[in-house]
């Protein structure tokens, strides 16, 4: 399958290149080569087939050729994110049952060998940083393939806004099949180039930046760290881009005029694509009338990760796209998003029970809410565990308000709170200097023309990002909730009953003038600013 598809690619085009960084490349002949070596370092070293392999590293130029190495010799994939804390790479690695360990760097390797149990609990391997510094190669062909296309590829952890992360389990089939339909259904093109900046640890760049890159011929441009990207636009001037909503919006900051934007891009691009959040629809806007139309796509881990997508012939700005052919999207009568497919997982890893409640009948269930249109195209409104339910008995979807917040300039996150209340109050994290005052008036003009019922009553103003490291966001970047509104209980109470107060006492001035009383809507304000 992949394997298959890689040997094809060297055999026809051995001189080009496969993966490149601003310091090194490696051909698809050399590609090939490092994946056999990999193969044979692991069946020296005693892995058979099923045994689960860890990799932990950034992206890098060695990540590819061992994650496919792993494969060849027949053992299953467990790729961990760069920037989980050292304690919870150890839990996920004895989790998954892990013997092997790939690691970036040396650092990686101490760190890791100082979280060991045992002297011997982990034998841990480093990724060369070059094909040079390869160790020379048992045997020159790939050894006997060992697995079959529905055997165990890999296991992923979920990033985990609450509760533990779960081992999404994913077979070889799987990843192949959500590769190639997404490529068949959206070419790349002859000679192209896809910038790569999300990590290979995440289903997304690893199946639609990786194996797509593979199955296309195509070079994948490494930036090993946000601060080349720039650098990498203009150099070497990618056909294709993929990133997240955020990135996309931050490049509208540094430019004076949208017809700036083809050359921000190297002005080579054929498709910008864009998942892992919701996109908000006047940054799609924006792309579209400068000529480079976003197209934004759905999945999960789950599935492989791609099941829904905009196409250059049939983008709906304000959705995610219709669904690949072959796969199956429902909306629930509680109009939860249900996925069927030949991408949907094996299950979690040691825990049937989990995926009996996320597979029912064949049918994935999402936990996103959403709706489709007349013509397939599917809209994603929220999670539905995040549903805000008011004290009137409303419903709230945060993710409405919350897209409008963050789209606004310098604001780096916002979430809104309000289960149980009357009305919604905002946590906005704003590093940037602007007062209070003129944060209030641009979130009043961001949601001006929301009903009442989705305006800020009012909001706590913090200056520091959310941290990874203090367990806020996930290595993904998604806000905990849970966490989060436990460490601003105080100030977000306060600001609450503030407002009740406030507006009890208008109340309470009206029945003593005997004046109509009608309820006031919620004042929205400046409140003290959190740390």
């Amino acid at each position: 399958m992949m394997l298959d598809c890689l040997q094809s690619q060297a055999q026809r085009q051995p001189d080009v290149v496969a993966i490149r960084t601003d310091r090194s490349h490696l051909t698809y002949a050399q590609h090939v080569d490092w994946v056999g070596r990999v193969a044979w370092q692991l069946l020296d070293a005693g892995a058979r087939p099923g045994d689960r392999v860890g990799l932990w590293a950034r992206n890098q130029l060695g990540w590819l050729p061992t994650d496919l190495g792993i494969a060849a010799a027949g053992a299953v994939s467990v790729p961990l994110h760069a920037e989980l804390p050292d304690a919870m790479v150890a839990e996920q690695l004895r989790r998954a049952g892990c013997r092997l360990v790939f690691v970036g760097d040396d650092e990686r390797a101490a760190r890791l060998q100082a979280s060991s149990a045992s002297q011997n609990e982990w034998q841990i391997f480093q990724i060369p940083e070059s094909f040079d510094a390869l160790p020379p190669p048992f045997f020159r062909d790939w050894p006997p393939r060992l697995r079959s296309e529905t055997d165990l590829a890999t296991i992923l952890f979920t990033s985990g806004t609450t509760g533990v992360p779960k081992g999404v389990m994913l077979s070889h089939r799987n990843v192949f099949h959500n590769a190639i339909t997404t490529q068949t259904e959206i070419p790349w093109g002859v000679a192209a180039t896809m910038l790569n900046s999300l990590p290979f640890s995440h289903i997304y760049a690893r199946v639609s930046d990786g194996y797509q890159a593979i199955i296309a011929g195509a070079t994948l441009l490494l930036s090993e760290s946000p601060e080349r990207i720039p650098r990498l636009l203009q150099e070497f001037r990618p056909t294709q881009v993929r990133n997240v909503p955020r990135f996309y919006e931050k490049l509208l900051h540094t430019i004076s005029h949208p017809n700036e934007l083809p050359r921000m891009l190297g002005g080579r691009i054929r498709t910008l694509f864009v998942g892992g959040a919701g996109l908000p629809p006047a940054v799609a806007q924006v792309y579209a009338a400068a000529g480079l139309p976003l197209l934004q796509g759905y999945g999960l881990t789950e599935t492989s990760p791609t099941h829904c997508v905009n196409r250059p012939h049939a983008n709906r700005i304000g959705t995610v796209g219709q669904p690949l052919p072959g796969y199956d999207v429902q909306i629930a009568s509680d109009g939860e998003v249900l996925l069927r497919g030949a991408n949907v997982m094996l299950g979690y890893w040691n825990d049937p029970q989990a995926t009996a409640e996320a597979i029912r009948d064949g049918w994935l269930h999402t936990g996103d809410l959403g709706e489709l249109d007349a013509d397939g195209f599917l809209r994603i409104s929220g999670r539905k565990k995040d549903l805000i339910v008011f004290s009137t008995g409303r419903k709230v979807v945060p993710e409405t308000v919350e897209s409008r917040l963050r789209a606004i300039p310098g604001m780096d996150q916002a979430l809104v709170f309000g289960e149980g209340w009357p009305f919604l109050i905002g946590l906005l994290i704003w590093p940037g200097e602007l007062s209070e005052v003129e944060i209030g008036k641009q979130v009043t003009a961001a949601l001006a023309d929301l009903p009442p019922w989705e305006q800020l009553a009012g909001w706590v103003i913090r200056r520091e990002p959310l941290s990874i490291q203090a367990g806020e966001v996930t290595v993904s970047h998604k806000p905990r909730r849970g966490i989060i509104f436990e460490r601003h209980e105080t100030a977000l109470l306060q600001c609450r009953d503030s407002i009740l107060s406030q507006n009890s006492a208008r109340h309470s001035a009206a029945a003593d003038a005997d004046a109509p009383s009608p309820t006031p809507a919620p004042r929205r304000g400046k409140m003290p600013e959190t740390p």
